[in-house]
């Protein structure tokens, strides 16, 4: 798929509102598709949720540019994160509940990765997507 086609399939969702860089989070997301494809230990309830996390995440301005480059996935690091996926949900199980679960957990996850490539402001970071464990371990993909 090209560039441009890919961009106007996630412009059809409102995903990529007025996020200036619409290409990368294109990328992002269509990353994160493809993961949840593959991923077959990935638990449901991060699943359901991974598209609205990649959003809050790579959205919003952030210090560094993330992108993929779907015929490059060699030398992928794993890393896991601190930051924990409630495998349960939220207590309440409704809608209101569940949207701001992940926007407290996207925020929680965005502080994390921002920090975690402080050293690399304003590069390119070749995102892979995003799996949650059996145990609520978060494990980025990047390269």
């Amino acid at each position: 798929m090209e560039l441009d086609e890919l961009v106007s399939k996630w412009e059809k969702t409102g995903l990529l509102g007025t996020y200036p860089k619409k290409e990368s989070l294109a990328m992002c997301m269509e990353a994160q598709v493809r993961l949840n494809g593959h991923a077959a230990d990935m638990p449901a309830s991060f699943r359901r949720c991974s598209i609205p996390i990649v959003n809050r995440v790579f959205g919003p301005a952030g210090r560094n540019v993330f992108i993929n480059h779907f015929e490059n996935n060699n030398g992928k690091e794993a890393t896991m994160l601190n930051v924990k996926w409630n495998l349960h949900g939220p207590i309440e199980n409704n809608l209101e509940t569940e949207t701001q679960y992940v926007a407290d957990f996207s925020k929680n996850l965005k502080e994390e990765i921002d920090q975690l490539f402080s050293d690399r402001f304003e590069s390119q970071i070749v995102f892979h997507g995003l799996n949650c464990d059996s145990e609520g371990n978060v494990i980025l993909f990047w390269s």
